[in-house]
């Protein structure tokens, strides 16, 4: 049977990993793939842009971008409601990846802080500051994936108006002759 501390050390490990899958692939260069998104909607590819996205599945950006590209195709009225509601939608997919993405990075920063109680744990009482420091190792996953989640945040955000015009622009009906 196992010991509680390695049972535990286990069920940290398997978490830590569960959490490190979703959120590490879920990164993607925003300043790459927004010129790249720009570059193929100014030459109104818009079919390629879509696909480009495609290419990033589990990135927050990516989604949003080709959830607005949907958005646009579908949606009707004057260029002022078109731009509202491809903006709606880009938020909103936006929000949502984003909350996908912190959830699965403090499942992995929980996961590695349950490890480093375990292995505290099982530390001698003689070891002095080596055990103290085996908790603060929960916290490197937790800022870096706090500085991602907040960068990506940051880059979705300054990024959103000229996406948002540029898909408008790129997905609007031909004009009538």
């Amino acid at each position: 049977m196992l010991e509680a501390g390695v049972a535990l050390g286990i069920a940290a490990l398997v978490a830590a990993v569960a959490g490190w899958f979703p959120w590490i692939r879920g990164h993607v260069s925003a300043p790459a793939f927004v010129a790249a998104i720009h570059k193929l909607l100014d030459r109104g590819d818009v079919d390629r842009a879509a696909k480009l996205c495609g290419a990033a599945p589990h990135s927050p950006l990516a989604r949003a971008v080709r959830a607005a590209i949907a958005a646009g195709r579908e949606a009707g009225g004057t260029d002022d409601e078109r731009e509202q509601a491809i903006g709606a939608t880009y938020d909103q997919t936006v929000v949502a990846g984003l909350d996908r993405q912190r959830a699965a990075h403090w499942l992995m920063a929980g996961g590695i802080g349950l490890a480093a109680v375990a292995i505290n744990a099982r530390l001698e009482a003689g070891a002095g500051g080596a055990a103290a420091l085996w908790p603060a190792l929960a916290l490197v996953p937790a800022v870096h994936g706090w500085r991602l989640s907040g960068g990506l945040a940051r880059a979705a955000d300054a990024e959103r108006p000229a996406l948002v015009a540029a898909i408008a622009r790129a997905t609007a009906p031909p004009a009538a002759a």
